[in-house]
């Protein structure tokens, strides 16, 4: 079995299969090997306890974002009262939650049984909402962890009651009853590249790094193996196979996304923030943080965007325009006076639509305007 040393761990992909040992401290909370992998410089990480940890995104931005960027199960084997159970062969996963006292079932201090019941309906019936990645490990006698692959909160051909379900308990200790939920999950025994981890952290859920399998089911709710595919027939990966993949389904994603954005912007005004032009095949719904850069929750906010006709829409996105925090056009130096007529701008335009958020346009200003 491959292994990865306590001090390579943060820099470590994830390998099915693979322990990832324990530091040298006495004191396990700080030799625990699941918050070294998960440590990212300049990031929270996830903490050192509990079976199932949330790791939440890091959105700039929007600092008061409760999306989770993953989380992490797991399963420790010393819960009396249950025990989680994975079926490698099939690949599906029983996995408890986090309440094991007569408080309400989603009261726990690590909020589990709250992703749990946030994650299983949104893997079922809510295609275009936000889903995070689970991470599923067993921790070895030693102290190690054993990744074991991407846990997602849905079985094909089980239906969403009966794939998440609540349950009584009794404490053999005090006597006392509780409620706790129960989880089917479908595992996929498949490497997660440390660049994707990273980028989920910040909120980049189209990843590039991202494994197909996961993207397969983002876009079309369909798990097929849960194991890695099998080499090539000369011995080697597919690696253009699963590069034309990977950019098709991150296509699809981008496609969807897009269009429901396009959708909020024209709900609210029909025509050009600067222009005033109403053809609507020829409005752009236009991101003030660039798609290719912003994270999930700036490709889905309103505030990051403006309807522009295309040719202010290129203008724009060029750089060779901006706004300033009252909507006022800048107009880039760069840009030849003689061609102001010919691209319908002059220095008296304002956008009749400002974003009520700044901070946006103050990156584009710093960071795209010429």
């Amino acid at each position: 079995m491959h292994e990865v040393t306590f001090e390579d761990a943060m820099m470590a992909d994830l390998v099915p299969g693979t322990n990832y040992l324990k530091g040298s401290d006495r004191n396990y909370t700080r030799s625990e090997p699941v918050r070294r992998i998960f440590k990212f410089p300049g990031l929270r990480g996830v903490g050192n306890m509990g079976g199932i940890r949330r790791a939440m995104q890091q959105n700039l931005i929007n600092p008061s974002s409760q999306e989770e960027a993953f989380v992490v199960l797991l399963d420790t084997g010393k819960h009396e009262n249950w025990q989680n159970v994975y079926d490698s062969a099939s690949g599906i996963l029983t996995y408890y939650g986090d309440n094991e006292s007569s408080r309400h079932y989603l009261s726990t201090n690590n909020k589990g049984n709250v992703a749990l019941e946030k994650f299983f309906p949104r893997a079922y019936s809510e295609p275009e909402a936000h889903l995070a990645p689970f991470f599923y490990f067993e921790k070895q006698m030693d102290g190690s962890v054993k990744y074991v692959g991407i846990a997602i909160p849905y079985v094909p051909g089980v239906a969403e009651v009966d794939a998440l379900s609540l349950r009584s308990f009794r404490n053999p200790k005090t006597g006392l009853p509780f409620e706790n939920l129960v989880g089917h999950f479908t595992v996929l025994e498949v490497t997660a590249k440390r660049e994707w981890l990273f980028d989920l952290k910040r909120g980049i859920t189209d990843s590039e790094h991202a494994p197909n399998e996961w993207l397969r089911f983002l876009v079309d709710r369909v798990l097929q193996s849960p194991v890695e595919r099998p080499l090539g027939s000369r011995g080697r990966p597919r690696r253009h196979e699963r590069i034309s993949e990977n950019i098709g389904y991150r296509m699809a994603i981008f496609r969807r996304t897009q269009g429901r954005f396009r959708r909020g912007l024209l709900e609210s005004r029909r025509c050009c923030d600067l222009c005033g032009m109403t053809v609507e095949p020829l409005l752009v719904a236009s991101h003030i943080i660039p798609w290719s850069v912003a994270n999930e929750y700036q490709r889905q906010d309103l505030d990051n965007g403006l309807l522009l006709c295309v040719t202010h829409d290129a203008l724009f996105d060029k750089g060779f325009i901006s706004f300033d925090d009252d909507g006022r056009i800048l107009i880039s130096e760069t840009l030849p006076r003689p061609e102001w007529s010919r691209l319908a701008i002059n220095e008296t335009m304002r956008l009749s639509h400002v974003p009520k958020k700044k901070d946006y346009m103050q990156l584009h200003r710093l960071n795209i305007f010429k």
